[in-house]
């Protein structure tokens, strides 16, 4: 099942989710998720300066661990990084407290998520194991 921007029914607090049902149900049954995700660290509350409008367009790392965990997938790939690893900015919006590594997005894991959290670099190519 593969996700992306914008996918979160309700764009603005309050909400309970930044993942969009709509979302998660097409995801029930997948072994694999890849989602665009955005770190909570960017939220309006934060200080980053990004701009609300365009951080509630997304699905948050922890929601999408959250719903990976309610659907049963096993591999959660997260994609298109808001912001990437290694950058100290996304545009114009500073990223708080520094850039944020790839062990950054593992915060997949505090909505429950247990298994594979997947974090490539672009253009990369990942090796998923069979069933």
């Amino acid at each position: 099942m593969i996700g992306g921007d914008a996918a979160n029914d309700t764009l603005a607090p309050p909400r309970p989710s930044s993942a969009s049902a709509q979302v998660e149900t097409l995801a029930k049954g997948a072994d694999i998720i890849v989602h665009s995700a955005i770190h909570p660290i960017m939220g309006p509350d934060r200080g980053s300066g990004f701009p609300a409008y365009a951080y509630y367009r997304q699905s948050t790392a922890s929601d999408l661990g959250a719903m990976a965990k309610r659907v049963g997938a096993k591999h959660l790939v997260l994609t298109h990084l808001v912001p990437p690893p290694g950058a100290p900015a996304q545009g114009i919006s500073k990223v708080p407290g520094g850039p944020l590594t790839e062990t950054s997005y593992k915060a997949a894991r505090e909505g429950g998520f247990s298994g594979n959290v997947v974090v490539p670099t672009d253009l990369a190519s990942v090796r998923l194991p069979s069933k």
